[in-house]
């Protein structure tokens, strides 16, 4: 009851839009291959668009000196209850037969802790990651649609531009999820908090022990990215080989539940 009362509308509400995507693409050579991309990719664009059109214009989004300030407001809340309760479905809908099963769980997890801890005294850098976590995927994304588009149209321009895609995901993959975040652990990690920081600091971190978690978690979620790195490059490698560029289980991301 209490999922249905927080984060049901947003599981009605995206589910509806599955459906409609999955309709759209019944009747045509690519039903069955695009609909999770296509999807997901509008999800990735609302989310970035949407933080940009609340924060765009705040200086703390850029400066990383003013990040670990704490500022609630309506924009704030609302934005942080949509992309937690984004998460939270998400945790909720994936397969364990999944091969990748445990790593999405441990990053929903890990993004889920983060947010929520980082709310009410660090809500800033919380959206910060939030929205960095939204660029790559809308490179890797139209790439992978282009994909199929050439291998149902065989069209070699949608070959071409799913190639260009797919380099260009690379390294904004690297700048936005990996050395940014790098660039905020290592900030933190030399702040005044953790200098003074010792075993017998006691008082320092029942007094700071939201901050030390949330670094914590900014470690896993960077061990957790890097990881995908190296699988990314793997990915890229495959598809410049000529090997299929989507994972199979695409296919049955859109069955209608029995």
């Amino acid at each position: 009851m209490i999922y249905n009362l927080l984060f049901g509308f947003y599981e009605k509400t995206t589910d509806f839009i599955k459906e409609k995507i999955n309709d759209y693409f019944s009747t045509t050579p690519e039903k069955g291959l695009v609909e999770k991309n296509v999807f997901f990719f509008g999800e990735h664009l609302f989310f970035l668009l949407f933080g940009f059109g609340l924060f765009g214009q705040e200086d703390w989004l850029y400066d990383i000196s003013m990040m670990w300030d704490s500022q609630l407001s309506f924009s704030v809340c609302l934005y942080y209850y949509l992309y937690i309760t984004r998460y939270v479905v998400q945790t909720k809908q994936l397969q364990s037969n999944d091969k990748e099963y445990y790593t999405y769980l441990a990053h929903h997890i890990s993004t889920i802790t983060l947010l929520s801890l980082s709310f009410l005294r660090h809500s800033r850098i919380g959206i910060i990651i939030a929205i960095l976590h939204e660029y790559a995927d809308l490179f890797l994304l139209p790439g992978k649609i282009c994909h199929r588009f050439y291998e149902t149209r065989d069209l070699e321009i949608l070959n071409t531009a799913s190639y260009l895609l797919f380099l260009l995901f690379v390294p904004v993959y690297f700048y936005t999820r990996i050395y940014q975040n790098g660039c905020i652990v290592y900030y933190l990690r030399n702040s005044e908090i953790f200098i003074n920081f010792t075993i017998e600091g006691v008082k320092t971190f029942q007094n700071h022990i939201d901050l030390i978690i949330c670094t914590y978690f900014l470690h896993l979620n960077i061990a957790i990215q890097m990881i995908w790195q190296v699988m990314i490059v793997k990915f890229v490698y495959s598809i410049s080989s000529g090997n299929t560029a989507i994972d199979e289980k695409d296919n049955s991301y859109f069955k209608k539940k029995k």
